[in-house]
């Protein structure tokens, strides 16, 4: 039975990278069916919360409930060229949703995903787009989130051999 004790949120600060990055694991742990993450893997998350907080690259809201971070929510902010209209056309893409097992369907990702665009309206930002996974496809719809216009393609690239 879920844990329906009150919720409070507040955004991330440095002082939070450290569950930060426990939570961004187990997202990337339940995405890749995944039981653990290299410990390099652990510094370089760490490193980026650290560098990106600070500037506003990154944010992130917590979702806090019987005095436990039950759910996490993030944000990075980066801006593009203008295109046809004189505004700068700064973005953000969501990313790192993740509610802990026993505190889902209970609001928490609702909640976080609220405070998430209210921040991005705060921002300026023009548009905000993400990854939706099967489970919360449902979420992002509800809040307003569409099939983008345009079919986004990727290309992946590997490092440059150095000799």
């Amino acid at each position: 039975m879920a844990d329906r004790s009150p919720t409070t949120y507040r955004k991330a600060t440095v002082d939070d990278i450290d569950i930060l990055t426990r939570f961004r694991l187990m997202f990337l742990a339940k995405m890749r069916s995944e039981p653990s993450e290299p410990t390099h893997l652990t510094e370089a998350i760490r490193s980026y919360f650290d560098r990106t907080i600070p500037s506003g690259e990154f944010l992130a809201y917590l979702a806090i409930r019987s005095g436990q971070v039950v759910g996490v929510g993030g944000m990075a902010v980066y801006e593009l060229p203008p295109l046809c209209a004189p505004r700068l056309r700064k973005k953000g893409c969501v990313l790192n949703m993740y509610t802990m097992p026993a505190a889902r369907r209970t609001g928490v990702a609702g909640q976080i995903l609220d405070l998430l665009i209210a921040e991005a309206r705060d921002l300026g930002l023009s548009h905000i787009h993400l990854r939706a996974t099967d489970e919360g496809i449902g979420l992002y719809r509800q809040a307003g989130f569409s099939e983008p216009r345009f079919l986004e393609m990727e290309l992946a690239l590997e490092p440059a051999a150095h000799g």
